[in-house]
């Protein structure tokens, strides 16, 4: 994890803050540690990136992602030891061109009673409680699965007759953009989207 002082002084770099003897050294460690050099590149990547921003709004948004992710000139989730850049975090967020497109047609979706709940586009943390509520109870019994934006079956349930409201806790999701179908034999298929942690997108 970077140090407090190794990101002041990257920062005071991509300033110009630097006298000349602390440029020099500054430069000579960028050739001789290809991590520090890593963090440096994507500090300046970042920047460049929220530079319509105050420094004080940069700086806190780089130490928010820190809490939840090891900055390493990539980020590290505290779960697993795998490494994403920015990259790799925008892929998880990529929409399914088809889904989405299922997504805006009405008559793709299931026909009878109406779902409440969740809304599209709703945003929830590893292990949240993910409600499902309909406006009267089923008539007939619904197959739930929930898909990434790979369209891998990351989970599966059944919602049996009679249910006005299912509960699911949702695994330990990596961060990204999740799609769920409800399946009836009488009611066709209900598609709808929601992510899991988005604000980790919202950061970049």
């Amino acid at each position: 994890m970077i140090t407090q002082q190794d990101f002041e002084q990257i920062q005071d770099a991509i300033a110009g803050k630097l006298s000349a003897d602390e440029q020099q050294a500054y430069n000579k460690r960028l050739s001789t540690d290809s991590n520090f050099a890593e963090d440096a590149f994507l500090q300046d990547k970042l920047k460049n990136i929220l530079s319509d921003k105050p420094f004080d709004e940069f700086r806190g948004t780089l130490m928010r992602i820190e809490t939840e992710y090891h900055y390493l000139g990539l980020w590290r989730t505290t779960e697993t030891s795998e490494t994403f850049s920015i990259e790799d975090i925008l892929a998880m967020f990529e929409p399914v061109a088809h889904y989405e497109q299922a997504l805006s047609h009405a008559d793709l979706r299931a026909a009878g009673t109406a779902l409440l709940q969740p809304q599209n586009g709703s945003n929830f943390l590893p292990n949240d409680t993910l409600t499902f509520a309909w406006a009267a109870a089923l008539t007939e019994p619904l197959v739930l699965s929930i898909e990434n934006n790979q369209e891998d079956v990351v989970l599966q349930d059944t919602i049996e007759t009679g249910t006005v409201s299912h509960n699911i806790t949702l695994p330990n999701l990596p961060a990204g953009r999740y799609y769920f179908k409800l399946t009836g034999n009488n009611s066709g298929m209900y598609i709808g989207m929601f992510f899991v942690n988005k604000n980790l997108l919202d950061e970049l």
